[in-house]
């Protein structure tokens, strides 16, 4: 699914003329795999890693609106470049209109939480209230609920469930 153009927290936008190519969205399968690999990560791992995975997902989605100009479009999504960080990625996106707001605010939490456990010296967990209570804040979870059934009422798989429906 991933943050497509066909992904229902993308924004529709009519196609300009350029030609665009985009990463295909993963398969369920492909789901499957990344959601194990989460689950057998530490809560810190886990954070971490599902950050990665919706940053580099917002990378594409944003290279996907570029001309076909791999170059190009580097100097703006890499290293020290305005557009390689995840919350200005999320800011463009936003203005834009190829995310709603209610995305925009999702993904600043899970960019917030990310960032408690990258700089956390302790013994951070989804537990932690902090944390807690920012898994407790998402705005779409209960679309997310919609689609599994199984979700636990628990921060860590809120997370992680959000993260992967992001993605």
């Amino acid at each position: 699914r991933g943050l497509s153009r066909s992904h229902p927290a993308v924004a529709s936008r009519k196609e300009n003329s350029v030609a665009k190519k985009q990463k295909p969205a993963p398969g369920l399968m492909e789901l499957i795999k990344h959601t194990c690999v989460l689950r057998d990560e530490s809560d810190r791992g886990c954070a971490l890693i599902a950050a990665a995975w919706i940053d580099d997902t917002l990378k594409e989605l944003i290279r996907s609106q570029f001309i076909d100009d791999r170059a190009a479009a580097d100097e703006m999504l890499e290293g020290d470049s305005p557009l390689a960080t995840f919350s200005a990625r999320t800011k463009l996106l936003c203005c834009t209109g190829i995310i709603s707001k209610k995305v925009m605010h999702d993904l600043d939490i899970i960019r917030a939480i990310r960032n408690l456990f990258a700089h956390d010296r302790g013994k951070l967990s989804f537990e932690t209230p902090e944390v807690r209570d920012r898994c407790a804040s998402f705005s779409l979870i209960h679309e997310v609920k919609s689609l599994k059934t199984v979700m636990k009422d628990e921060p860590r798989d809120k997370y992680t469930s959000l993260s992967m429906w992001l993605v």
